[in-house]
């Protein structure tokens, strides 16, 4: 396709239901929808073969209330976002020869199912788009078709939203009339968000953190709302880093067999990480230094873990630890480096970068803030104005895990 053109018998048949509705009951029927969003989507090893996945990222409450959300989101919203919790967006494009243009997907989780149903009455594609009758997925479906004005263009554009529980989903995928007749592959993508969402509403972590009396972690990070409180600095620009999505960090998953073993022995239930990013114009990075942030929590059955854990962390490898640092919690430790990184086109930059380790409890928190590139006359100012703000936003997330410490 050229890119720019794109605006047994019956008793088999017995057996065959009979067998369908057993799996059908089988199904796990939770109640919430209690993981991210992007935990159900469609991933790059399940999207078509070569097909790459080219923007994805999070919208959160907060970045939608910014005065300039309405002009920046980089999304068409498939629903209301009233009352919702997080938003996850990501585009595939297929090769260029290829007979389709691209699959887009939407996640969004709400408070509860009642936002979520309103939410997608609310919502639809808008002019142009016409319903096609389809069979119901999840707890209520709306299938789209765009009706092409110009009978002279081949292309197909369907649409299917689809609710379950307190999840609103939409898959949007665009083809050839040859290769996208009908609904029937987007309706098969949104079934495959569908089994996700049945299978892994609630997360693996967030079971063994409850069965070690432990809260789940991703409510104790600092919120961007939070941030904003602690950065004077247009602190209400953190986002969520569209590079990286924020992760359970599993213990069986981390480091080498020897790091593993040793955060098993001391009792790590398990961890969540999230990087930040400050989404500043040039002119405004003149007066900021800090424009990376990164925050993760661990959770141990005992103190004395998380105190051994804490002892055992690495840091910053090439910076210098403190002998003295500011008191964070129960210990802390803190790292602080002017660093040289090497870009992808060959230049190099200079960044001051502050980590902060400390233990509340149970609890082991991370703070790592990386600034701008810096110019050499900036190197004492920017690591110092840095590390004053990691130290900030370590004192805030331990005021969290304090909260929560049992």
């Amino acid at each position: 396709m050229n890119r720019n053109t794109w605006i047994v018998a019956a008793i088999g048949a017995v057996v065959v239901a009979a067998v369908g509705l057993a799996i059908y009951f089988a199904l796990p029927h939770p109640t919430q929808l209690t993981g991210d969003p992007w935990d159900y989507t469609i991933l790059p090893s399940e999207a078509p073969k070569d097909w790459n996945l080219v923007s994805q990222g999070v919208i959160t409450p907060h970045d939608v209330a910014l005065e300039s959300a309405e002009r920046s989101l980089p999304i068409t919203a498939s629903a209301s976002l009233n009352n919702m919790e997080q938003l996850y967006y990501a585009k595939y494009e297929p090769p260029e020869t290829s007979e389709y243009l691209d699959l887009s997907i939407q996640i969004i989780t709400y408070k509860t199912d009642a936002d979520a149903a309103a939410a997608l009455a609310a919502g639809g594609p808008g002019a142009g788009w016409e319903k096609v009758g389809a069979a119901t997925i999840g707890d209520e479906s709306r299938v789209w078709h765009f009706v092409n004005v110009d009978p002279t263009i081949s292309q197909n554009i369907y649409r299917v939203d689809f609710r379950f529980l307190n999840g609103v989903a939409s898959v949007t995928l665009i083809g050839t009339a040859e290769a996208l007749p009908n609904a029937g592959e987007p309706m098969r993508y949104a079934r495959q968000i569908l089994e996700k969402m049945r299978y892994k509403a609630t997360p693996q972590e967030v079971k063994r953190l409850t069965a070690a009396r432990l809260p789940d972690l991703r409510k104790v990070l600092l919120t961007q709302d939070e941030i904003a409180r602690l950065d004077e600095k247009l602190g209400g620009r953190w986002q969520v880093d569209a590079r990286f999505m924020p992760q359970w960090t599993p213990t069986d998953q981390l480091g080498s067999p020897s790091a593993r073993e040793l955060l098993a022995r001391l009792g790590r239930a398990s961890g969540y990480q999230m990087f930040l990013v400050k989404a500043l114009s040039a002119e405004e990075k003149k007066d900021n230094i800090s424009e990376g942030l990164f925050q993760q929590v661990s959770g141990y059955k005992q103190a004395d873990g998380a105190q051994g854990a804490l002892n055992a962390m690495i840091g910053l490898e090439q910076g210098v630890e403190s002998p003295a640092p500011p008191q964070v919690g129960d210990k802390t430790r803190i790292w602080s480096a002017v660093l040289t990184s090497t870009q992808s086109d060959g230049t190099q930059i200079d960044v001051a970068v502050s980590e902060i380790d400390f233990q509340v409890g149970r609890f082991v928190g991370s703070i790592r803030l990386q600034s701008r590139p810096l110019a050499e006359a900036e190197f004492t100012s920017g690591q110092i104005e840095n590390l004053q703000l990691a130290v900030k936003f370590a004192t805030g997330l331990a005021v969290n895990l304090k909260a929560v410490e049992k």
